[in-house]
């Protein structure tokens, strides 16, 4: 509908020409030779497009490129600036395409609305690249290869074909797309832990290990944010102090998220203000957010499924000009799946994807990250194995923030615990004073534990939900829990049913 409505225009503005059209200039070419020029133009055109995308292709610029169209909202996150990347390749297809259309015009020598927005000969140009496949180089050549000629030929017996007038009608005349050449007489697996002194030797030198941070690096005022009727944050205020791990916990719907897209910049705070060390990043755009030293995961892994490990780890560090590929191996030796570097990312495993998210997120070295729910949906001993790797940065000065519904993961890492409820924050402490504070055990239950009249009637034993949300599993619950806690997901459901 769109080339038709161009087309109307063209009939209708006499800067085109109107229906007449436009006549090129002319060319003291000698007829018999008339489309040698053109042919060898044509050529150095098609030479030049397929140069310059192999270029792209292999460039940062084309990296950013390929993360945008698996994944923009997370290619931001890790620094791209998607409309800059997404503006500059419009400028250039166009510059190109531009190009080609005066060629064509000249060797047409007019042009009329027909022909000018003729919506089949555009849409056959996009064929060529689904057929010869899309994202590669060669794929357009080889579709051209295939779609051209039969073009050509169907046009020239139109009376065998069925329908074969409309593309003459729509302005293709064979006789003048064809362009002749001139005739003869005319001229590696990973190990765990492999690697972590490389990796650790990257984090910055100002940072302190193991809970002993004297600087607050991350902080949250009074943040509210609403969706329709339903607010999400409310007066929520946290502080994560420098070279500690802080862990965020609460039951499902409790804001976790919701902070975590606030701070990161994916979501705007509707009041409040947001600080990285004194620093203020309330509402700024996520690759700005990413720039400033603050990486996160998200809860479902979001990665870029059809760039190799590699390349979704040179994503995240672009903005290191020298040594990228180096530091991307150290990390993936480090995380334990540099073995698997030149694999496509969307042919790994969920736990795989969780530790290439981690490892991709670490190169860039940031001043603090955000994990959210990395225990989730893995095995334990993976879960082990990413604990074990966030105490060996810990200790070596990185900054963490963790949401996390595994008790015994939070408990066991974290040096302060921040609780939400229903978007506010109900306690805030070390574990210890967490484990056992009144107001935590009724967020997670869902009502005043002092009211145990029901609880007293499941069972013989009125204790086990609080021992279960407290860390000491009762080994009674039928989903069988992990053994720090049932899960906050859990609660509410589980309390219902029978031990």
């Amino acid at each position: 509908a769109v080339f038709f409505i161009f087309q109307l225009m063209a009939y209708n503005f006499s800067f085109t020409g109107g229906s007449t059209g436009l006549d090129a200039p002319f060319l003291p070419w000698a007829a018999q030779t008339y489309n040698n020029p053109f042919y060898y133009i044509a050529l150095a055109c098609a030479a030049g497009t397929i140069a310059l995308a192999w270029l792209i292709r292999r460039s940062r610029f084309g990296l950013q490129l390929r993360a945008i169209r698996d994944d923009e909202d997370r290619a931001r996150g890790l620094g791209v600036h998607a409309m800059r990347v997404k503006l500059t390749a419009f400028v250039l297809s166009g510059a190109i395409t531009g190009l080609v259309g005066a060629v064509w015009f000249f060797y047409l020598t007019q042009v009329q609305p027909p022909s000018g927005f003729d919506p089949l000969f555009d849409l056959s140009v996009v064929l060529m690249a689904f057929l010869g496949g899309l994202g590669t180089v060669s794929g357009p050549v080889l579709g051209a290869l295939i779609i051209e000629p039969g073009q050509l030929y169907l046009t020239a017996n139109t009376n065998a074909v069925p329908g074969g007038g409309v593309a003459r009608a729509a302005g293709h005349h064979p006789d003048r797309r064809r362009v002749h050449p001139p005739s003869d007489d005319q001229g590696p697996r990973g190990h765990p832990g492999r690697g972590a002194r490389g990796a650790a030797a990257a984090i910055r030198s100002g940072s302190r290990a193991g809970g002993a941070g004297v600087s607050c690096l991350l902080r949250t005022d009074g943040v509210r944010k609403s969706y329709g009727g339903v607010r999400a944050l409310d007066a929520c205020t946290i502080e994560v102090d420098e070279g500690t791990v802080a862990g965020l916990i609460g039951p499902n719907g409790s804001g976790k998220t919701t902070l975590f897209n606030v701070i990161t910049g994916y979501a705007k705070a509707d009041a409040g203000e947001v600080y990285l060390a004194d620093r203020r990043i309330t509402n700024i755009a996520p690759d700005k957010v990413f720039a400033l030293g603050i990486g996160r995961t998200f809860q479902l892994t979001r990665i870029f499924p059809s760039l190799t490990v590699m390349e979704n780890m040179l994503v995240a560090s672009q903005h290191h000009r020298t040594g990228a590929r180096k530091r991307a191996i150290e990390q993936l030796e480090f995380i334990g799946i540099a073995g698997y570097h030149a694999s496509l990312a969307g042919t790994l495993s969920y736990g795989q994807r969780k530790l290439l998210e981690l490892a991709y997120v670490l190169v860039a070295d940031p001043a603090i990250v955000l994990l959210d729910e990395p225990a989730g949906g893995v095995n334990l001993s993976l879960v082990n194995h990413i604990a074990a790797r966030i105490r060996d940065l810990n200790a070596a000065g990185k900054t963490f923030l963790i949401v996390e519904h595994n008790m015994e993961f939070v408990m066991g890492l974290c040096h302060q615990i921040t609780v939400l409820d229903s978007g506010t924050v109900v306690a805030a402490g070390p574990p210890d004073i967490i484990r056992t504070d009144r107001r935590v055990l009724d967020a997670y239950l869902g009502e005043d534990i002092e009211d145990t009249e029901d609880i007293e009637d499941t069972d013989e034993d009125p204790d086990w939900w609080r021992d279960t949300v407290a860390g000491t599993c009762c080994g009674g619950c039928p989903w069988r829990c992990p053994k720090a806690g049932l899960p906050a997901s859990w609660a509410r459901t589980a309390r219902a049913s029978p031990r």
